[in-house]
């Protein structure tokens, strides 16, 4: 299931960073409902990197990885053209 979550243009830094991490969770949530499997798309500055760091600690809490495992973290790139 997709779901996509906007935030208004006119909003206090505070108010941002509660939406962020709330969307933030639901996408770890996503990916654990899942196992792992998706792709997370979100916008510069919005926590694709605090997603993954979330979602580790939740695998932990679950037991299903240990601080020892080795893991990849994996980013597509894009080259923009100009």
């Amino acid at each position: 299931m997709v779901e996509s979550y906007i935030l208004p243009t006119e909003i206090s830094k505070k108010d941002r960073l509660v939406k962020l991490n709330f969307i933030q969770d639901k996408a770890v949530e996503a990916l654990m409902i899942n196992n792992g499997v998706g792709t997370i798309t979100m916008a510069t500055g919005a926590g694709k990197t605090l997603v993954s760091f979330k979602f580790l600690i939740e695998l932990e809490k679950e037991k299903l990885i240990t601080k020892f495992d080795v893991i990849w973290f994996l980013a597509e790139t894009n080259v923009r053209k100009r």
